[in-house]
């Protein structure tokens, strides 16, 4: 069976709600590849960019992904296979008040850094016996630097990238619930435990 492909210039939303319209409906064990969109739209670029660049609308979730067959009740499987980064950068926003630093007398001025990312390497050297891959086992062709490989370099640290999915979710039943919310549904779950290898229900 051919892998399907899902961008999110496809579709995104900033709600899960019971209305949402599927961008594309996949089969029942059908593999998919994901595209998705960093969660500030792409508004941050460069150091000189703060906070209120970014747009009201943010944390878009790629999709809405329908299920052939999947009625309301029914128990979804999601079994992640891989989480891959594609950028060459990062960013770190800091703002008094803002974030999970918002306390550290330390931030009394908004502040962005743009991190340097590699994605394609793991920073192993070939000789320990592992394999590093090619960095393309979802067949998504594009993409680079498979889970758990590529450096991030900020401030003279070199750290490991783990990437994780962010946001993931099903509709909801009756209300309308922000992308930036965790609930029953999913949303913005932000946990390292939904990564390659999770099975998500």
């Amino acid at each position: 069976m051919s892998r399907g492909h899902v961008s999110h210039r496809d579709g995104h939303v900033y709600d899960f709600s019971p209305a949402m319209e599927p961008v594309y409906e996949a089969t029942d064990g059908e593999s998919l590849t994901i595209e998705t969109i960093d969660s500030l739209n792409g508004a941050i670029q460069t150091d000189d960019d703060r906070l209120d660049a970014i747009p009201e609308e943010v944390n878009a979730a790629t999709g809405p992904i329908a299920v052939e067959g999947a009625r309301p009740g029914d128990v979804l499987a999601v079994e992640i296979e891989d989480v891959r980064v594609t950028e060459d950068r990062g960013r770190v926003l800091t703002a008094p008040g803002f974030g999970l630093l918002r306390d550290d007398p330390d931030i009394d001025h908004p502040a962005t850094r743009i991190t340097e990312v590699d994605a394609g390497s793991d920073g192993r050297d070939e000789s320990d016996g592992r394999d590093e891959g090619d960095g393309d086992e979802d067949g998504g062709g594009d993409d680079h630097g498979g889970t758990g490989g590529g450096r991030i370099e900020f401030e003279g640290l070199d750290v490991p990238i783990e990437p994780v999915i962010g946001t993931i979710g099903v509709a909801t039943a009756e209300e309308t619930i922000s992308t930036l919310t965790p609930d029953d549904h999913g949303g913005n779950l932000d946990t390292t435990d939904m990564t390659a290898g999770t099975t998500a229900y």
